[in-house]
């Protein structure tokens, strides 16, 4: 579903370990996928807010505060698997890993 450097390596580690076994799961995911696409699309044109604040007008903090810290630890564990899928792939290449990833760095625009 996604094409980034994370997901195409635990694709490739999945096809090699699983063949074709797991392809028919693609079509519940793609279905939930579409349905919380079209979802949280619909409210944010409705309400015209964010799901952050949405979410805080109908909560209590103590909720909102844990949806926002296990937002920010999936986006960083999202961030860490970009880095190394990065390293991964050059690795195959025979570039060391700890030359391609600060080069990646500069391309998400860290620094």
């Amino acid at each position: 579903m996604d094409n980034d450097a994370g997901g195409i390596s635990v694709y490739t580690q999945a096809g090699a370990q699983y063949g074709y076994t797991l392809l028919w799961s693609l079509i519940p995911m793609t279905i939930a996928l579409y349905v919380t696409e079209e979802m949280c699309a619909r409210m944010g044109v409705v309400t015209g807010k964010d799901f952050r604040t949405s979410f805080a007008k109908n909560s209590d903090f103590a909720r909102t505060f844990f949806v926002m810290i296990a937002g920010f630890f999936v986006d960083l564990a999202n961030v860490v698997a970009e880095f190394a899928g990065v390293a991964a792939a050059m690795q195959i290449f025979g570039i060391n890993k700890y030359v391609a990833v600060p080069s990646q760095r500069c391309s998400f625009g860290f620094w």
